[in-house]
């Protein structure tokens, strides 16, 4: 039965996503000040969105986050380590692409999304030769783990902090998720706080541990 999912998902797979590089886009001046999308300054989170998110997993609830206080770290086998504020993620050149994800519990959701390529990031703090993996931590503790080759060949993979024009509501990760284009949603982590470069090359995330694929292909 899982082998005939796995095919019927396959086929229907209709994101028509660019998997090559494309143009990075400068943000607006004072985006936290735009008010064509929710403004998470002020003492206030997100409030109600239009975003279709399907249903929510995660191992310890929905995480509140002050994105006053939100840090993005990236440290490891690097030659640079980088600490960003939400504010320094918002002023950061960024990609929009539409993409969905799906679950292997069998829903999916789609978005238009705005991001930063990982492999913007991971240029701008120089991995040592010795790196093999990515490891994406949450504010929950949930981890997954990339290849570092498999993220610097396309912007398939990137940090998004909008979807639909709007901030992510809580519930989808808010202030800043992994989009993993091509890959089952466990690997989209959500609420990320940190990226750690590593020479382990057989690092398994939080539901690899317990036996899914590490590769997490949907087709």
């Amino acid at each position: 039965m899982w082998a005939i999912y796995l095919l019927i998902m396959s086929i229907v797979i209709t994101s028509g996503c660019i998997l090559q590089g494309q143009e990075r886009e400068r943000p607006p001046d004072n985006l936290s000040l735009n008010r064509t999308v929710p403004d998470p300054w002020r003492g206030r989170l997100p409030g109600p969105s239009q975003i279709n998110l399907g249903r929510t997993n995660s191992i310890k609830g929905v995480q509140e986050i002050d994105p006053e206080t939100y840090t993005l770290v990236i440290d490891g086998e690097v030659e640079e380590e980088k600490t960003m504020t939400f504010q320094d993620i918002l002023e950061y050149p960024y990609i929009d692409r539409e993409n969905v994800m799906y679950c292997v519990e069998g829903w999916s959701w789609s978005a238009d999304w705005r991001g930063i390529p990982v492999r913007d990031l991971l240029a701008e703090v120089k991995p040592k030769p010795g790196a093999k993996r990515v490891i994406f931590y949450a504010a929950d503790g949930y981890t997954s783990s990339f290849p570092i080759e498999e993220m610097n060949q396309s912007d398939a993979f990137f940090l998004a902090y909008m979807a639909n024009g709007e901030f992510l509501p809580e519930k989808a990760g808010y202030p800043v998720r992994l989009v993993a284009e091509g890959k089952w949603g466990y690997k989209w982590v959500k609420w990320v706080t940190k990226m750690e470069v590593t020479e382990n090359a057989d690092h398994l995330g939080y539901w690899e541990s317990y036996g899914y694929p590490d590769d997490a292909d949907v087709s």
